[in-house]
């Protein structure tokens, strides 16, 4: 049952993202090293600069999604989420991701894993639950900061 319920905050993330049509960069006035790479009415993108990391694989990043209508509670997270984080190594060269860690945090700000649900292997940004609407903004938001940070 665990799975399932965790699985259809995946389904609700894409769906989602598949709506994020507007891409944006911008900063993101509630934290300084948070800056938005993408949104619509019911959803918003925003990318940790202050957390990306480089290596020989690609960048690692940390998204966080901000939805706008509050997520009922599931099974073993009683309370509702309006907010997940995740974690994803961008191969933005070759167009493809990794995802590494998704947290949700509900609405009395307790954070829950859902790492468990995420696919570990490379998937193409075409084929990405996160879609090409969320990581070519993101690529391009990480060149920004890179160049913003003089690396």
């Amino acid at each position: 049952m665990r799975l399932t319920i965790r699985r259809g905050c995946v389904l609700v993330l894409a769906a989602a993202l598949a709506a994020c049509g507007r891409r944006v960069v911008t900063t993101d006035t509630d934290s300084a090293p948070w800056v938005t790479v993408t949104q619509n009415p019911s959803l918003k993108v925003a990318l940790d600069t202050s957390r990306i990391e480089s290596d020989s694989l690609g960048k690692t990043v940390w998204l966080r999604f901000d939805y706008t209508v509050t997520n009922p509670p599931m099974t073993d997270m009683p309370q509702p989420w309006r907010r997940m984080e995740s974690r994803h190594l961008l191969d933005c060269a070759g167009r493809r991701a990794k995802d590494i860690a998704m947290i949700i945090i509900d609405t009395a700000n307790v954070r829950h894993d859902g790492s468990h649900v995420l696919s570990p292997g490379w998937q193409s940004f075409d084929n990405h639950p996160l879609t090409t609407n969320v990581l070519t903004p993101t690529c391009v938001a990480v060149d920004s900061a890179r160049t913003r940070r003089g690396a």
